[in-house]
């Protein structure tokens, strides 16, 4: 008898039966489990599996960090459950009054954290007869983040509690994955990749493909002068503190530069003044210029170009010394006259993939500004029809875009009314991105993580999917390829590192049980 022959609750006709979906479903329906499989290999099939199994015993509550994931996971449940009312519960949809009443009903519950938090807080909810709590993207579940709260609530509350938690992306500090085993309790890790036998027979094939730029020698000349001046700032900035008479102006990290200034402010709030002020104007005065050079280098000379439109509108004495500096005028004119070699591979490539046939293509970039210059200069290709996609939040006077216009872009490029998204990071996690044939990544990113997350927009469902990934020599994208390649390799080996030590832990449990078992029998 097959799986689905045994749940009553699952609609035959809209899942499937795969092996590497069964064999993690039954390794984790009798304990509280952590499971780790790439994007678009169907975590949340799995999850309705359990949920399915455990409706039996109580109502299930899923969360996910994001309402419009929310929306994503509310959806498919109805579509795979049958006989069972599942319900979205946001702050939108009910008020505080309305949604206690919510609570009070039987099914399936899918909410965000904070909402369930806010709840639990405020005497709404009472989660003693929940049978199952799903924790989404389960990563975040670190520091003080609403699913520690959940958590502890319900493992208090529940009579019989079992959680489970889902991730694409564990991270690769071992530390951090531990604490999100212990918020949520976590018994059992189920880890499959590519490489696993029960997944290989279901996924595309992924073609995925580095390619080195060479800098332009006009380049490299304006890249010089910004080191020179950041040189300058770093020498003077030496003056106020020892923290950076060791760095140097052509490999120094914004890390390193932030932390100086996180120092100078923690002086500051602790009453010392004086010397602090022009310290911390000069940290600024080298963060800027150091984001100048790797806005050249890194995402081209257009999105510099925005960038010194802001500095220019910057009132800041950090700011103004660096537009009062000789060789500005002539650095911002020769980044006019500067190609852009990334830009130029990015239209080759995107019109090459449209001609294949490709009817839907992402590309990433980190920065807003290096979106609008690929959505306006891809937009002038007849074949290419590219739009943007970013967060909500407001950067330099302009607006985002509102969870509702993300919602209709995304189903427009569904629809096809377009061919290229052109996406910050909000495309990479709590977003149901459509399935591409293309993904393209602007620049590399210096984690693992967020690789994966890019990496998982295409090759889903057994189709070929292909991921570009552009670096330009010399630039901090070089350092950002190989972190994020070693990060990769790390975060497997730490997820199985922490499945052995539970394994050792439950191991140990049941020997001292069974020890205590045979003295109980003599005693």
């Amino acid at each position: 008898m097959g799986l689905l022959e045994t749940l009553d609750f699952v609609d035959r006709d809209v899942v499937e039966e795969r092996e590497y979906q069964v064999n993690i479903y039954r390794e984790c329906k009798d304990q509280n489990s952590l499971i780790i499989l790439p994007t678009g290999l169907g975590k949340t099939v799995i999850a309705g599996f359990l949920v399915a199994e455990r409706l039996q015993e109580g109502p299930v509550l899923m969360m996910s960090p994001t309402k419009p994931l929310c929306e994503q996971h509310q959806g498919f449940l109805e579509k795979m459950l049958v006989d069972t009312d599942v319900f979205l519960v946001t702050g939108e949809l009910y008020s505080p009054r309305e949604r206690e009443d919510v609570w009070s009903e039987k099914g399936v519950f899918i909410a965000t954290p904070q909402t369930v938090g806010n709840d639990l807080e405020n005497n709404r909810l009472n989660l003693t007869e929940y049978s199952l709590l799903v924790f989404d993207e389960a990563h975040r579940a670190v520091g003080d983040y609403a699913y520690r709260t959940v958590a502890d609530r319900y493992c208090s509350q529940a009579t019989t509690p079992q959680t489970l938690g889902l991730t694409a992306s564990p991270g690769s500090d071992i530390d951090r994955l531990r604490e999100v085993s212990e918020v949520l309790r976590i018994e059992n890790v189920s880890i499959r990749g590519e490489w696993s036998d029960d997944v290989q027979p279901y996924i595309g094939e992924m073609d995925i493909d580095w390619i080195e730029i060479e800098k332009p020698l006009e380049m490299s000349l304006v890249e010089q002068a910004l080191t020179d001046i950041l040189g300058d700032y770093l020498d003077r900035l030496g003056q106020y503190t020892k923290q950076v008479r060791h760095m140097k102006p052509d490999n120094v990290s914004k890390k390193a530069l932030l932390e100086v200034q996180s120092r100078f402010q923690k002086q500051l709030s602790q009453g010392r003044s004086g010397y602090i002020y022009q310290g911390l104007s000069y940290v600024a005065s080298c963060i800027k210029t150091s984001h100048m050079k790797d806005l050249l280098t890194s995402q081209g000379p257009q999105s510099l170009q925005r960038y010194i439109k802001q500095l220019e509108d910057d009132d800041s004495k950090a700011a103004e010394r660096i537009c009062r500096r000789k060789e500005y005028p002539k650095i911002k004119k020769a980044i006019k006259n500067i190609e852009n070699p990334k830009l130029d591979k990015t239209i080759e490539t995107t019109k090459k993939e449209i001609k294949k046939g490709s009817k839907r293509i992402i590309i990433f970039a980190e920065y807003r500004n290096t979106v609008e210059t690929l959505v306006e200069t891809l937009n002038k290709n007849p074949e290419i029809k590219a739009r943007k996609f970013i967060g909500q939040a407001e950067s330099h006077g302009k607006t985002g875009m509102t969870q509702q216009q993300q919602k209709n872009r995304l189903n427009r490029f569904r629809e096809g009314e377009f061919n290229v998204l052109v996406s910050t990071r909000i495309g990479e996690e709590g977003i149901d991105i459509p399935q591409t044939s293309l993904v393209l990544f602007y620049e590399p990113v210096p984690s693992a993580v967020r690789l994966i997350q890019r990496k998982g927009r295409t090759a889903r469902d057994g189709s070929f999917g292909k991921v570009i990934i552009l670096i330009m020599k010399g630039s901090q994208d070089e350092a950002y390829y190989w972190k994020s390649k070693k990060d990769q390799k790390k975060m497997y080996k730490i997820a199985y590192q922490l499945k052995n030590e539970l394994n050792n832990h439950n191991q140990t449990k049941k020997q001292q049980t069974k020890k205590q078992s045979q003295l109980d029998r003599y005693t």
